[in-house]
């Protein structure tokens, strides 16, 4: 019949095999789900914008496995840890009872020894008792053959004599001293007699417990077995998980040179059919290389770098005077228009954004910039922007968000760099 425990500690492996399973199915689905984006070529800015949308539907997507991926792996790193917190427990109550066990083999092999000397004494006492009963013998012999006695008894043997001796009270006449010896020895046969019962109930009571004792430990040790293979399949889990995030990260490196490769022709189209050079003209100093996307709202509420445990690639503006919430955004330098989301609320955590080519600077690198969280795009792809001027949208909440704010982001060469550290905004 199972305990409760068992019972208890049997559902409780259940549960943890059922999320171990459930973790593998979702691995095995998100693996099978995995993107191998084919585009055929585009002529126009619709097909490439088209193409530009999908690749990062695919790029969000995969960025969704990733976070749910990681959620699993902190799960399964708890459990990790629990188990193998509740495996040290069990070792170490493992070694407590083996070293129970062998201090009860020490206890029953020293009460053996003691059970042992008192038997010796026990034969050497009914050895002594056996010559003092033989002198007694022969005393009674004595004094029968020198007293008055029938022909009859006289026919009898010596040891029938003697016990018809003893059993007529003729031991009586025995001196004191002869009595007195047989009954101490006697007594000291019944007293150790007594003492080794009492030993080997002490015996009988080690050995019980010896025997619970022991019956734990064989539950123990099946559970710190159960525990482990439990503790290495969540391992397993967790390894698998971790695999297909670099398989993911590897999926995503790829979607972001198709998407670099489509923006690079979209930007190649666009600039064909307008006034722009494709070069990035910096304003002149003292002034920062670029305007401040949002005159109304002159405040950061978030700056570049880390933030959360993470990084925040870009700086958030709001909590001004001002409130930012359908706030114009412009142009934060001239430029052509290559990315526009106005259809996905989410759109990644980005909400509804968009995204600015502004050429080459005169170090031959690409500037482009990125207008996040929008409340309502006011440009399309292909249009070009004159910076400070050009009104691309409305300041929102959509996205990943906790408030209304425009996250900006300045790249370069597709590398995410602190807008105000590098001095391409600034707000003063």
């Amino acid at each position: 019949m199972r305990t409760s425990k068992q019972f208890i500690h049997g559902r409780a492996t259940l549960r943890v095999w059922k999320a171990v399973l459930a973790v593998l199915v979702t691995l095995s689905l998100a693996l099978s789900a995995a993107p191998a984006a084919q585009f055929a070529a585009a002529d126009t800015a619709s097909d490439l914008q088209n193409q530009l949308t999908q690749l990062q539907k695919q790029r969000d997507a995969l960025q969704a496995q990733i976070n749910t991926n990681n959620t699993q792996i902190s799960n399964l790193q708890a459990q990790v840890t629990n188990y193998q917190q509740q495996i040290d427990i069990t070792k170490q109550y493992i070694d407590t009872l083996s070293q129970q066990i062998g201090g009860f083999n020490t206890q029953i092999d020293t009460l053996q020894t003691q059970m042992d000397a008192k038997q010796t004494e026990i034969d050497q006492k009914t050895a002594d008792n056996a010559v003092n009963f033989a002198r007694l013998q022969q005393r009674l012999v004595v004094i029968a053959k020198s007293g008055d006695m029938s022909s009859l008894q006289m026919m009898l043997s010596e040891n029938d004599l003697t016990d018809y001796l003893y059993n007529s009270k003729i031991i009586e006449v025995i001196s004191a001293s002869d009595q007195q010896l047989i009954d101490q020895v006697n007594a000291a046969i019944e007293q150790i007699n007594t003492e080794k019962a009492s030993l080997a109930a002490d015996q009988d009571s080690l050995n019980a417990q010896k025997a619970a004792v022991a019956s734990m430990l064989q539950d123990s040790q099946s559970k710190a077995h159960d525990l482990d293979v439990i503790y290495q399949s969540l391992q397993a889990a967790k390894q698998k998980l971790q695999q297909q995030n670099q398989q993911i990260t590897t999926d995503q490196n790829k979607l972001n040179q198709q998407m670099q490769q489509v923006e690079d022709e979209l930007y190649e189209l666009s600039i064909g059919s307008s006034a722009f050079d494709g070069h990035f003209i910096p304003r002149p100093a003292p002034n920062p290389m670029m305007f401040w996307p949002v005159p109304a709202v002159l405040n950061i509420s978030s700056p570049f770098g880390p933030r959360w445990g993470t990084i925040h690639y870009g700086i958030d503006i709001a909590n001004g005077k001002v409130p930012a919430y359908g706030q114009n955004i412009v142009a934060a330098a001239n430029g052509i228009v290559t990315y526009v989301n106005k259809t996905d609320s989410w759109g990644g955590g980005y909400g509804y954004y968009v995204m600015i080519d502004h050429g080459l600077d005169s170090q031959g690198r690409k500037i482009v910039t990125l207008y996040a969280h929008q409340s309502k795009v006011l440009c399309s792809v292909g249009q070009v922007v004159v910076g400070g001027l050009t009104v691309i949208g409305l300041v929102g909440d959509t996205g990943d968000v906790t408030g209304p704010h425009l996250h900006f982001e300045v790249r370069v060469n597709g590398t995410r760099i602190d807008p105000i550290g590098q001095g391409y905004v600034n707000f003063k």
